[in-house]
């Protein structure tokens, strides 16, 4: 026990020699960890997904595509049922294609 709290605090004591990194570091780091600035400005797509269980069984999977410089592609798909939005930044905004759907409890 007495060794024990002994290395904790030779620990302590020399975590403060240790510096901090300030955000730019970290930022910079993770930059160079993925390629560089270059490859990060060369990507023209991104694409998200996900799924949301809700109550009765209920799942809803959502596919967003990003691409540059403004175009959107986004994929919902509820009990089978699928809806695919295609927006521009001037026209983003669109009713729900799910309005007048009968879904089924």
């Amino acid at each position: 026990m007495r060794r024990a709290v002994m290395v904790l605090v030779a620990v302590s004591c020399l975590s403060g020699f240790a510096y901090p990194q300030t955000a730019e570091e970290l930022v910079s780091k993770n930059i160079e960890a993925k390629g560089g600035i270059e490859k990060i400005k060369s990507a023209k797509t991104r694409l998200t997904t996900g799924k949301v269980k809700g109550g009765r069984g209920r799942v809803v999977v959502v596919k967003q595509m990003n691409m540059r410089p403004d175009l959107v592609r986004q994929n919902v798909t509820i009990q089978g049922m699928t809806a695919v939005q295609r927006m521009t930044a001037p026209t983003a905004g669109r009713p729900s294609p799910f309005a007048d759907a009968k879904i089924p409890s």
